[in-house]
Order: C-alpha cells, then sequence, then structure tokens
C-alpha cells in the first residue's frame, strides 16, 4: 500500500522529514518536511498520505504529508508525553505514554475506546505483532503481548536491568529489542525467553525505533541523529547517514 523505499522520521526538534532508499543509499526527499511546534516522538502511516503524529504536548495529530495540512487533533490524549503509536487495523490506533496506559482510539469517531492499564512503569513502545495482537515496552523492565481488544496479556517478557525503547519483530516467533545500552537482542514469542545478543548497531546513544525493512534489514534511528541500516542476522551495517544533529526519534516506512 506504501512505498517500500520511502522512510518518514520526527525528531525532537520538531521536524518531520522524508528520506528515500535508493539502490541501498539513504537520501532525502523534500516530499513533505515541515516544523512543529511540538518535540515529535512518533510518526506512522494511516494511509498513502495521511500520517498520525504523537507529541510533547500530550497530543496525537493526523497530517496530510502532501499538502502539509493539519486534519484533526486529538488533544490531551494522554495526561503525559506520548512516545510511541501504531496502527492496529483500519481506523483503529494504539497510543502509549509515560502516564503508564497504552489507549485504543478509533480514528474515524475520534473516540477512546479501551486503557490498557497493566504496566507499573511509563511505556516507550507499542508495535502490533503479525498476529494482531500488540507488544508493549515500559520502563518497568517488561515487554508486554496483549489483544488490544479484549486488553487480556499472553505474554510478558522479562528484560532484566535494561529499559527497552525500541521494539521489532523479525519474525513469527522472535522479537528484537533495542534501547539504552544500544544492543540488539532477540526473545522468543513463545516463550520470552532471551534468545540472542546481536551487535550494536553503530549508534552511540540510546536506540529509540526499529523498522523491518526488508525480511533480512532493519532500519534503526536513535538519540545520536542517525538513521541506519543493518542485517539484523549478521550485525552488519549497509548504509548510516546523520539524519538530524539532535536525536532522531521515531521512524515509519
Amino acid at each position: 500500500m506504501f512505498e517500500i523505499n520511502k522512510v518518514v522520521i520526527g525528531g525532537m526538534n520538531g521536524e518531520l522529514g522524508v528520506f528515500r532508499i535508493e539502490d541501498g543509499r539513504v537520501v532525502h526527499w523534500p516530499f513533505a518536511a515541515f516544523k512543529s511546534t511540538t518535540k515529535v516522538y512518533e510518526v506512522i502511516a494511516v494511509s498513502q498520505s495521511t500520517y498520525a503524529v504523537s507529541a510533547s504536548d500530550h497530543s496525537i495529530s493526523l497530517w496530510d504529508l502532501v499538502k502539509a495540512q493539519l486534519l484533526y487533533k486529538f488533544t490531551d490524549a494522554h495526561s503525559d508525553d506520548i512516545y510511541s503509536i501504531c496502527m492496529v487495523q483500519k481506523g483503529i490506533l494504539v497510543s502509549v505514554s509515560v502516564d503508564t496506559t497504552a489507549r485504543v482510539w478509533n480514528l474515524a469517531s475520534h473516540s477512546l475506546l479501551k486503557t490498557f492499564s497493566n504496566h507499573s512503569g511509563s511505556v516507550l513502545n507499542v508495535i502490533m505483532l503479525n498476529d494482531g495482537q500488540v507488544a508493549t515496552a515500559s520502563v518497568d523492565f517488561t515487554v508486554q503481548v496483549w489483544h488490544w481488544d479484549t486488553l487480556q496479556v499472553s505474554l510478558v517478557i522479562s528484560t532484566g536491568s535494561d529499559v527497552v525503547e525500541a521494539l521489532a519483530q523479525l519474525t513469527e516467533s522472535v522479537l528484537a529489542t533495542g534501547g539504552s545500552d544500544r544492543v540488539i537482542k532477540t526473545w522468543s514469542l513463545v516463550d520470552g525467553s532471551l534468545l540472542s545478543t546481536l551487535l550494536p548497531a553503530s549508534h552511540t546513544d540510546h536506540i529509540y525505533r526499529l523498522r523491518l525493512y526488508t525480511w533480512d534489514t532493519l532500519i534503526s534511528t536513535g538519540k545520536d541523529g542517525r538513521l541506519i541500516l543493518w542485517q539484523w542476522a549478521s550485525g552488519a551495517v549497509t548504509e548510516s547517514v546523520q539524519a538530524y544533529s539532535n536525536q532522531t526519534n521515531r521512524v515509519d516506512v
């Protein structure tokens, strides 16, 4: 549905930037970069031209990136900063926040459907898994897998003393995490066990986001402002660019 070689990222300076991957190289594409008045925590695709943006003013905004036009804004969607959002089906979005909750939204009716309150600390990331469940990462040192419609938890992964800030599903049964230690780890989605510890993705600070670009290639972004493409099986970096001079926060492909 979306262009496989388009990458949209948000920065802590409030910018949204669009990049393209051409012949394995990352190049800036002056498609829809614009300046927000608040810090951008995450940007995700809702449709071909519409993207949802979570920000430091506790809001979720819907933007037409072609026209750089604000379509709708959920003001005070949470009581604190909204670090991550994801689509779980057409018109349904899940958001997570420093306020320790995850919330399920209907984008068409602009209404709150459900609130997930199983974490005991700030929730930093949420992704949709291939089976339709969602995974959320928190400073309570857990990654929890749960059903967004029933709020039922099916798996809790204990990450030890490392705070997980980045999540990506690599295969049906393998989850990748990254965070404050700059290391990528893989975990079993069957029993929650640690499978492997991969090489750092050449980041010099926290890894904020991971996205599976192709079956063997991950995109990572982090506090150091870099956008990196690397082979997750071997840990080999294939491309690394300085996307922003400060934090490159979130990424959508």
